[in-house]
């Protein structure tokens, strides 16, 4: 089972996904050079994308109110774990990106009876890892101001 929050998407290994793929990319700009080749620098890491599929039915599920969870999801733009069954939580949140559903069968009322969706899911940056960042950061710079003020070379 996959669980994105704690929305199913699928029931089991037969239901879905159907299809899983992920994508990390690094970000390495190339500085042109008077004489020679481009130099690259790496700069970091983009944030990693996860694409899912995989189809509701009524068998298992009511597929309208699946659907209208992973819209408000996608609505609200709330991050959310990604729990897979073989593999440990990593920590990682993800909020839905894209959303794409295609009702398959309906009943004569229209009520929806199986629907398939995609979904693209994007990583939202831990709030911890950025203020860890932002304390190194300043934590390093009063380090400077502390030498400075007992620096005996230092005008003042």
């Amino acid at each position: 089972m996959i669980y994105f929050g704690d929305i199913a998407l699928g029931n089991d290994h037969l239901t879905g996904p159907t299809q899983d793929s992920w994508k990390f990319k690094k970000t390495t700009p190339k500085h042109a050079v008077t004489r020679g080749k481009p130099v690259p620098q790496n700069v970091g890491e983009e944030l990693d994308v996860r694409n899912l599929a995989f189809f509701y039915d009524e068998n298992f599920c009511d597929p309208e109110v699946v659907y209208a969870r992973l819209l408000a999801a996608y609505k609200s733009r709330s991050p959310a774990a990604l729990f897979i069954d073989a593999q440990p939580f990593t920590g990682t949140q993800y909020v839905v990106d894209a959303l794409d559903a295609k009702v398959i069968a309906k009943t004569k009322a229209g009520r929806i009876t199986r629907i398939e969706v995609k979904i693209t899911l994007e990583e939202e940056p831990r709030l911890g890892a950025s203020f860890g960042l932002i304390g190194a950061v300043l934590g390093v710079a009063s380090a400077i101001v502390g030498r400075a003020t007992s620096n005996p070379n230092v005008r003042r």
